[in-house]
């Protein structure tokens, strides 16, 4: 099946063969693009677009898009994308994994570890405990709190400079 000229409503039309509750129709055209199509636990039938590949003799399978959001060409656009990721020797799945790893360190999490550092810095007697102190009212309270749920690797000089000011 070619899903390059199909429209979103002949893939919401895309049947689950009788007794399947999981099931990919692949693309003639571009090796490794499909259509998943799966009945969820509430009995409802989802289509998604996925990418299949092969990465350093390991086979893997990533999600595109949901077709009722991404229209054919834009899943294929994408696709290529991965499927040119996987050739290159780089795992669209290990990378996106990486990529969410990033996000869930904030830079409350990373104050909280600096913090620990210069406690025992203060046991130590290599910094002073009002030192300290200070360190902890002015990273954990007011100057930074709007920053703290933030992805450590998104917060930028400008969002330091506007709570410096």
């Amino acid at each position: 099946m070619i899903f390059d000229g199909t429209d979103r409503k002949v893939v919401q039309a895309l049947p689950l063969p009788a007794g399947s509750a999981d099931h990919i129709i692949f693309d003639d055209t571009l090796k490794g693009f499909g259509v998943r199509i799966r009945l969820d636990a509430g009995g409802k039938v989802t289509r998604s677009w996925v990418a299949q590949f092969r990465c350093s003799g390991r086979q893997g399978r990533i999600k595109v898009g949901d077709c009722a959001k991404l229209s054919p060409k834009q899943a294929r656009e994408k696709a290529t994308e991965l499927l040119a990721m996987a050739t290159l020797g780089i795992d669209p799945a290990g990378k996106r994994a990486e990529d969410r790893k990033q996000n869930t360190i904030t830079l409350r999490s990373v104050i909280e570890q600096f913090l620990r550092t210069k406690e025992k810095q203060v046991e130590t007697d290599n910094l002073r405990p009002a030192s300290l102190k200070v360190m902890k009212i002015y990273l954990t309270g007011d100057y930074f709190g709007p920053l703290h749920g933030k992805p450590i690797n998104a917060v930028t000089r400008a969002d330091v400079a506007v709570r410096l000011n």
